[in-house]
């Protein structure tokens, strides 16, 4: 096992002789280039990251190096190589989690059926994990034929968070099924319906913008006026490059000069 020293300058990392010893001695293995590997990734390093991955995978075939390095190449636009490295690792270790959901993520922007497959064999699995619920359920509800279905994960998922009062496992992923929930119904016109996730995810983080906005334009559809337009502006002051709480708050703000 590598022992890495801590970071002493922000964005640079020192190499100490002892990662290097491990790399000589133990030179049958492949733990220490995985561990270089990861490391630099973490900090943003991603041709060093690069190099010790592909010099552990000479020393031996390695699934945790798979993934690093399509986690490489994904982060550097290289989609391609990503998802041969991704099944590579698969191929090792089947049910290799971080593999999974995050080849599972890149294929979705171009392979939507594949997606599906990786996330469903996740959840076959783990059928409780929100992350992938959440992200399966994002995946099929633009699919019009498929939208009720996506309508049915979300409401497990989010009966979940609202059965452990919030209290998951982890704490983001049960942000996200509320706040994609919240924007489904919200995207659907089903204002009503999207008041509760919404505001439940405000109250888990107020900063996520989207969230913010679409709760606003939901309170302004629902006759709340004044404190939909506080929401909007909020969101747009939080995030000035927001697109969707531009065009709701315009979209607000025409309501309210129409009514008037």
């Amino acid at each position: 096992m590598v022992h890495l020293c801590p970071l002493s300058i922000p964005g640079r990392i020192k190499q100490p002789s002892i990662q290097q010893k491990h790399i000589f001695h133990d030179a049958g293995y492949t733990q220490p280039y995985y561990n270089l590997a990861l490391l630099y990734k973490e900090h943003g390093r991603l041709t060093q990251a690069e190099t010790y991955a592909i010099r552990g995978l000479r020393v031996g075939a390695d699934f945790k190096i798979y993934t690093v390095l399509a986690d490489i190449q994904q982060r550097n636009q290289r989609s391609k190589e990503a998802t041969f490295n991704y099944r590579e690792a698969l191929a090792l270790a089947p049910n290799y989690y971080p593999a999974l959901t995050n080849l599972a993520n890149l294929l979705r922007t171009f392979d939507a059926v594949s997606a599906e497959q990786f996330y469903r064999r996740i959840l076959d699995q783990n059928p409780q994990d929100l992350k992938t619920i959440s992200n399966l359920a994002g995946l099929l509800a633009p699919q019009r034929r498929r939208s009720n279905e996506a309508l049915f994960m979300f409401r497990a998922g989010f009966a979940r968070v609202i059965a452990a009062n919030n209290r998951v496992t982890n704490e983001k992923f049960s942000q996200d099924i509320m706040i994609n929930f919240g924007l489904y119904l919200f995207q659907n016109r089903r204002f009503a319906e999207a008041v509760e996730p919404l505001e439940r995810a405000q109250d888990s983080d107020p900063f996520d913008a989207p969230s913010t906005a679409a709760l606003g334009s939901c309170y302004t559809q629902l006759q709340k006026q004044s404190e939909g337009m506080r929401l909007l502006l909020e969101a747009v002051k939080m995030d000035q490059n927001c697109k969707l709480c531009k065009q709701l708050l315009t979209t607000a703000r025409h309501i309210l000069s129409q009514a008037s």
